[in-house]
């Protein structure tokens, strides 16, 4: 980890928090060798999109989890345990939205959350992790409607594609997460 960007507390606990949770119940936690400022840096440039810094702290600590292991739990219409893709998977996931999502549908029949940007109209959302080889992401959301905050994190579901608002950020997302992780933990991990 850079020295300049020490990772917040929350962060820090949430993650060390889930690496407990997940070696309790028998499932792996992986931490591969973090990515450097300059990686993080090529990704933004690549992407178009600034990180907030708990995510690239998150990218500091790992870049990215092993395919087969589950950092992230978040009910879609069901409940799915998401890897961390890493940083070059993030930059050829990017862009995705634009050419398969369409203005028209209906949101696989969810209401829209106010607090992001429909499809038509969203620029910068950074898909950063990965169920299903693209049936859900998770999304960090650069470009939020009017009444969202910078950096939430919206949850991507395909068949029937619909957009759903998660967290207010990473930690949020983590703290519900590892929730969903201590509740379920024989269906998400078995």
């Amino acid at each position: 980890m850079s020295a300049l960007s020490p990772m917040r507390e929350e962060l820090q606990r949430e993650l060390e928090r889930l690496e407990a949770l997940l070696r309790r119940h028998g499932a792996p936690f992986t931490r591969r060798t973090g990515a450097s400022d300059l990686d993080i840096a090529r990704a933004e440039r690549r992407t178009g999109i600034r990180m907030d810094e708990d995510l690239r702290a998150l990218y500091r600590f790992s870049n990215g989890s092993e395919y087969e292991e589950a950092w992230f739990a978040v009910r879609t219409d069901q409940l799915e345990p998401f890897r961390l893709c890493p940083l070059d998977e993030v930059c050829t996931l990017h862009g995705w939205q634009r050419t398969h999502l369409d203005a028209d549908w209906n949101n696989g029949g969810v209401p829209w959350d106010p607090r992001a940007r429909r499809y038509d109209q969203h620029t910068r959302w950074l898909p950063f992790a990965d169920f299903g080889n693209g049936n859900a992401l998770l999304l960090f959301d650069a470009d939020p409607a009017p009444g969202g905050h910078y950096g939430q994190i919206l949850s991507y579901q395909h068949e029937p594609d619909a957009i759903r608002y998660c967290a207010t950020g990473l930690v949020d997302l983590l703290r519900q997460s590892n929730a969903l992780f201590e509740a379920n933990a024989k269906e998400l991990l078995g």
